[in-house]
């Protein structure tokens, strides 16, 4: 499903602005776990002030997210640091970045980025822990890695506790690895 998006180009550095034209398409691999599958951006349009796009729904695309990733500091330093949490309709996301490298020559932006996912229910709750790195190059993502675990536990264990019940926690929580992967493949101008 192809849906519009658009970015206000204002809340960012002039480092993660990108580098794009009306009509570029911007192609990525999109490796989730077992799973892979292509995502294509078109451009629409390109102002001084935003641009916008037709692309899939991922919550990552080829532009800086702030939404997401919150807002970074005008002036990106090798150590700069935000973080950010977003509330979705049964889980919360925790958003740490840190600048890890930046070479303004070459127009390269690389950011360590954790992420740490509550879903609470009634039933169980759901922990996600991830880490990895996002590169930009003229403010368009080249490269996005995470990966981590995905822990699920009876509501009695972590990390909501009912005083109530007795559970075992090794009976009662799996863990298991995830990663994805988004890489650019390809333009086409």
């Amino acid at each position: 499903m192809l849906i519009a998006q658009s970015l206000v180009l204002s809340f960012l550095p002039a480092l993660l602005v990108p580098h794009v034209n009306a009509g570029e398409q911007l192609r990525y691999r999109i490796v989730n776990g077992a799973h892979q599958n292509i995502s294509i951006y078109t451009i629409a349009n390109v102002s001084q002030a935003s641009i916008s796009w037709t692309g899939s729904t991922n919550d990552v695309s080829f532009a800086y997210n702030p939404a997401l990733l919150g807002k970074p500091p005008q002036l990106l330093d090798a150590g700069a640091h935000w973080s950010n949490t977003v509330y979705g309709p049964i889980w919360i996301d925790f958003w740490s970045a840190k600048v890890a490298d930046v070479q303004p020559k070459l127009g390269l932006v690389r950011l360590h980025l954790t992420l740490v996912r509550r879903e609470p229910s009634t039933d169980e709750s759901i922990y996600e822990e991830q880490a990895g790195d996002v590169t930009f190059v003229n403010g368009i993502m080249t490269n996005f890695a995470l990966s981590g675990y995905l822990t699920t536990a009876a509501d009695g264990t972590a990390p909501y506790y009912r005083q109530d019940v007795t559970y075992d926690p090794s009976e009662l929580q799996s863990s298991f690895p995830i990663s994805r992967h988004v890489t650019l493949i390809g333009t086409v101008p």
